[in-house]
């Protein structure tokens, strides 16, 4: 087994399998502690933000732009049904705005954070709405700031996601509510489609991939890494929020196959937690 010595960003482990070498000298790793997948080194800021141009929200904004609505007022109704009443709701890396415009008109009072200035721009001058650009730690909120706090295929793209969980937990009150969407690492069936039809693994990173990856979860590392944050997981289901029909569809079948298989095999995991 190929080895290396690192510092996991989960339990401080300092032992990690290669399980993938990849292009300009990256790897992929799992710690040998507490399983979590990340990449290393870790690249720069300017490579992650240099992919979310005009282009790379283009297809939402146009031809997707119904198919997300009805997403996310499903995503909606899952943070209603969580919540007594609307209240100030923070979405983290919330894209071309597109989610909190729907919140906004289902009541809540909303704030968004993004790293890309085209969708800053965009939710500001477009949809009218309170977007700040940068990280999370850049903005300094007031502890206890929001009722609610979403962050939708987020936080595999951070560089450090135990920090932002941590800065999630400050900024939350206590009685308020979290839900995330991550991918899986144990999606097997689409591993096993993509194998099958293209005849190699899917690779876990590429400087070069439209979206850059940088930590792999589980839903076993996802509820470990949540609870040295400050929270207690609620719930893990399958995440449904998919726009593409074939996507889409192999998702139903391997929800389904995650009630036989007695672990969940979907693509990518919903989160749902409350502070501790």
């Amino acid at each position: 087994m190929n080895t290396a010595v690192f510092n996991c960003v989960l339990c401080s482990g300092s032992n990690a399998e290669i399980i993938e070498r990849c292009k300009g000298g990256f790897r992929v790793l799992k710690c040998c502690s507490c399983g979590l997948v990340s990449v290393s080194p870790l690249p720069h800021r300017e490579l992650i933000e240099s992919a979310h141009t005009d282009s790379y929200y283009a297809p939402w904004i146009q031809n997707q732009r119904a198919k997300r609505i009805r997403m996310w007022k499903t995503r909606l109704k899952t943070l209603d049904s969580l919540t007594a009443q609307k209240g100030r709701l923070l979405d983290i890396g919330c894209a071309e705005g597109l989610f909190l415009e729907q919140a906004a008109h289902d009541g809540w009072e909303v704030t968004g954070t993004e790293i890309s200035a085209f969708a800053v721009r965009h939710g500001k001058e477009k949809l009218g709405l309170n977007v700040l650009q940068g990280d999370l730690g850049d903005m300094k909120f007031p502890d206890n700031s929001f009722d609610a706090v979403t962050m939708w295929h987020v936080l595999e793209h951070t560089t450090d996601p135990i920090a932002v969980l941590k800065e999630i937990r400050r900024v939350l009150k206590d009685d308020g509510v979290f839900v995330m969407a991550i991918p899986n690492l144990d999606n097997v069936l689409s591993q096993f489609a993509y194998r099958l039809i293209k005849g190699r693994r899917i690779h876990l990173f590429d400087p070069d991939d439209r979206e850059l990856h940088l930590y792999h979860f589980t839903p076993e590392t996802i509820r470990l890494a949540s609870e040295t944050a400050g929270f207690r997981v609620q719930k893990i289901v399958p995440d449904t929020g998919i726009v593409q029909w074939h996507i889409k569809g192999l998702n139903y079948i391997a929800a389904a196959g995650s009630r036989l298989a007695g672990k969940i095999i979907t693509d990518a995991i919903e989160v749902h937690l409350r502070p501790l």
